[in-house]
């Protein structure tokens, strides 16, 4: 519900209401079994080991809304990357299962 006489401002409201409603959206998410490449480089090797063993996220320390639209953003930015490679002549071949199972 939005309070259009609240000081807080209409974008503000939005955006604190879609936030909420990716989260809603992660959590019920089925969680991956896999670290994704975005990992690859990570300063920290104790945050890989926690990640990988599902350790369990401390309170408050979930992953935002705003973070979640700019992931969300970055999914969207990979079709156009693979459309715009495939205008412009390359023979992109993408893998739809993200594992790197092979090796």
């Amino acid at each position: 519900m939005m309070d259009f006489n609240s000081s807080a401002s209409v974008s503000g409201q939005i955006t604190a209401l879609i936030d909420i409603g990716m989260q809603r959206v992660r959590a019920q998410q089925t969680a991956r079994d896999y670290l994704g490449a975005s990992r690859l480089g990570a300063a920290c090797e104790r945050a890989l080991q926690f990640e990988y063993a599902k350790a369990p996220v401390d309170h408050g320390r979930d992953t935002q809304g705003r973070m979640l639209r700019i992931f969300e953003r970055g999914h969207v930015m990979e079709d156009c990357m693979v459309a715009w490679l495939r205008d412009a002549g390359f023979d992109l071949r993408v893998d739809s299962n993200p594992k790197l199972s092979h090796l």
